[in-house]
């Protein structure tokens, strides 16, 4: 028998929290969806899948993809790969995604000593809100600062109360925001 080039076959995706959960089925150009609920958008979720009905079976393209799903830091990938029954050059992939909480909350602290701040402490705390606006958006506000004693230049027994408050929020988009369909022009590989 001459040898057969394996191509992939079915794509899908399936978003749920627990096995039991009823799932609705939905497609978009030749990948199908399955989800529990409508948090997440169908684009959002077929914008990191790099693979093609059809295509050639390439490793890079199957951990590209999966590591475009990781990157979008909001779920955790199960991914399954078959082989279609009746055919030994056909794969089934399936990835299936477990939401990771909505909301992360961590808190951290360094303490410092050097010649300048003579002992300090930077507490800091940062919160993670996930899937913003249903597009797998992820906004970061953060809370930092510095407190520490420096010797005083003029009575150098006396110490002075030194310290630094910072803000930050950043927003993290898993795509281009660009007035036309990028994906056409820019293969989807090399999108965020």
């Amino acid at each position: 028998t001459p040898y057969k080039k394996t191509t992939i076959g079915k794509i899908n995706l399936i978003v749920r929290e627990e096995a039991e959960d009823q799932l609705t089925r939905d497609s978009l150009r030749g990948i199908t969806f399955q989800r529990a609920d409508e948090r997440y958008k169908i684009p959002a979720l077929w914008r990191p899948i790099i693979l093609k009905t059809g295509d050639l079976y390439d490793q890079r393209n199957l951990d590209q993809t999966k590591k475009a799903l990781a990157t979008m830091n909001n779920f955790t990938i199960i991914p399954t790969i078959e082989e279609r029954k009746g055919s030994d050059s056909i794969l089934d992939v399936q990835y299936e995604l477990r939401p990771l909480p909505k909301y992360e909350f961590r808190v951290s602290t360094d303490l410092t000593y050097s010649q300048i701040l003579n002992f300090g402490v930077s507490p800091a705390v940062e919160l993670l809100t996930r899937n913003v606006f249903g597009g797998a958006e992820n906004l970061t506000t953060s809370f930092s600062g510095t407190f520490g004693s420096v010797k005083n230049t003029k009575n150098p027994d006396k110490r002075a109360i030194a310290y630094e408050i910072a803000a930050q929020a950043n927003l993290a988009l898993p795509k281009l925001l660009l007035p036309f369909r990028y994906y056409i022009i820019i293969p989807k590989k090399y999108s965020p």
